[in-house]
């Protein structure tokens, strides 16, 4: 009887070891609302081909630094879509295009965003191309894990 216990013990023990040994060492970084990031949009969008509702990428231009450290790596991935496309009207009035962002991709994890664009506008038509430098502010705080150096 004393050896059954004694080896479910060890087993306990083993288990508790590999369940603490496999956490993630890297604790999460909370990135605060209202912290600005500068992205490079991944499609070319405009008011006279893009709709409400299209999807698009872009990828983060300079890292996302909290406490001294990197929660958000340059070349991280951001999804989103289009909030507005308006279109440039006969009567001069000004083409609108505004997106919101969804989602952000570090180290293979996705995470759910909250933020939009200022609004983009032009009396020619609003163009924002492939590799157009974007800049929008989170709307609600995000805890990321940040990705891992090799």
């Amino acid at each position: 009887m004393y050896r059954l216990f004694a080896l479910a013990v060890l087993l306990l023990l083993g288990l508790s070891w590999v369940v603490v040994s496999a956490r993630p060492n890297d604790p999460l970084s909370v990135v605060r609302a209202g912290t600005p990031v500068d992205v490079v949009l991944q499609v070319s969008l405009d008011t006279d081909g893009s709709e409400a509702g299209d999807r698009f990428s872009a990828r983060v231009l300079h890292p996302v630094v909290v406490g001294g450290k990197v929660a958000v790596p340059s070349g991280a991935f951001l999804h989103g879509h289009v909030v507005l496309s308006d279109p440039v009207a006969r009567d001069g009035r000004r083409g609108r295009l505004i997106l919101a962002y969804d989602q952000l991709v570090v180290g293979g994890r996705g995470y759910a965003i909250h933020a939009t664009s200022p609004e983009y506008g032009s009396r020619l038509g609003t163009d924002l191309d492939a590799g157009a430098s974007l800049r929008f502010t989170l709307d609600r705080d995000v805890s990321v894990r940040p990705a891992r150096s090799t």
